[in-house]
């Protein structure tokens, strides 16, 4: 993979850090880059369960849909929208198959 298209996300105390790399022009004929990093903070704090707040993992996604060439046109019918609006499921777990 080459480093234009790599993104590195890590949990922090506070939120995360994304560092991406972008490329700018130079005098040589060989790509260089620059490290880009960008730190998301959980504006209300972590919750007491020891997630991130949904306000937090959600300007995370946007930022990786932004990063995998998802770009917002104002006047489109189908923009990204995240939204934490459906009930769950419960989990049940598989039954195992007899041999």
């Amino acid at each position: 993979m080459s480093k234009d298209k790599s993104i590195i996300i890590e949990e922090s105390e506070n939120g995360f850090i994304i560092k991406t790399f972008e490329q700018y022009e130079s005098e040589t004929e060989t790509p260089v880059y620059r490290e880009v990093t960008e730190l998301i903070e959980d504006e209300e704090g972590m919750i007491e369960s020891g997630r991130h707040p949904k306000s937090t993992t959600k300007r995370l996604l946007e930022i990786v849909a932004h990063w995998s060439g998802e770009e917002e046109e104002r006047y489109r019918k189908d923009n990204l929208s995240i939204k934490f609006n459906k009930k769950g499921r419960k989990y049940e777990k598989p039954e195992k198959v007899k041999e």
